[in-house]
């Protein structure tokens, strides 16, 4: 099913007719948390059905709609297209990671669960260099409180494992998290990524 036209996809998962062009994002909007998946799963993003599923992940991490994790784990990359104003360039205010890539979002508000699926993405030599970034940034973003104790954990990640391909692969993610410590811990967390737990 996947790369199938919106249309099909939402008439297969949603409803008996396909419903009007302006239409199909609000049918996704009420869909059941279970249906929205269905359709993150059955989708390909592109130009023409870029809005509905920015709308369906920014739902599914709303709902902290767990069952969605490997799915969106997997969206890290997926850039949600221009809205309103945005599209003749003007901004109200600077776009965040979470905002311009729904999927970090909805990992973040979803939470911890996401850890795993997040350090799969990190660990992984097919994951684009985006979803690796956005995946550092969730995964800091998890710690804000304790940005140190995240570093922590990815230095112990990376020096437990014996591939070394994703030994670099977690280093660099190590170093890349410190960028995310608030300036008062900078120090700390240079530090914390520099040191063997």
């Amino acid at each position: 099913m996947r790369g199938l036209p919106i249309c099909s996809v939402l008439s297969m998962l949603l409803v008996s007719s396909c419903p009007a062009r302006g239409q199909e994002c609000e049918v996704l909007r009420t869909a059941t948390p279970d249906k929205q998946l269905s359709y993150l799963k059955a989708v390909k993003p592109n130009a023409g059905n870029a809005e509905c599923v920015a709308l369906v992940i920014q739902k599914l991490g709303t709902e902290k709609y767990s069952a969605a994790i490997d799915t969106l784990s997997g969206m890290l990359d997926f850039r949600r297209p221009p809205m309103g104003r945005e599209k003749q360039g003007l901004y109200l205010h600077a776009q965040g990671i979470w905002e311009i890539y729904p999927a970090a979002g909805a990992l973040a508000i979803i939470g911890t669960d996401s850890k795993p699926a997040l350090l799969a993405v990190m660990k992984s030599g097919t994951s684009s260099t985006i979803a690796r970034e956005n995946a550092v940034f969730v995964w800091m973003e998890l710690h804000k409180y304790e940005p140190v104790l995240g570093i922590s954990q990815l230095a112990r990640e990376e020096n437990e494992t014996n591939d070394p391909s994703i030994k670099s692969r977690l280093g660099w993610a190590t170093r890349q998290s410190v960028q995310w410590c608030n300036p008062a811990d900078q120090a700390e967390c240079r530090r914390a990524a520099a040191r063997n737990p």
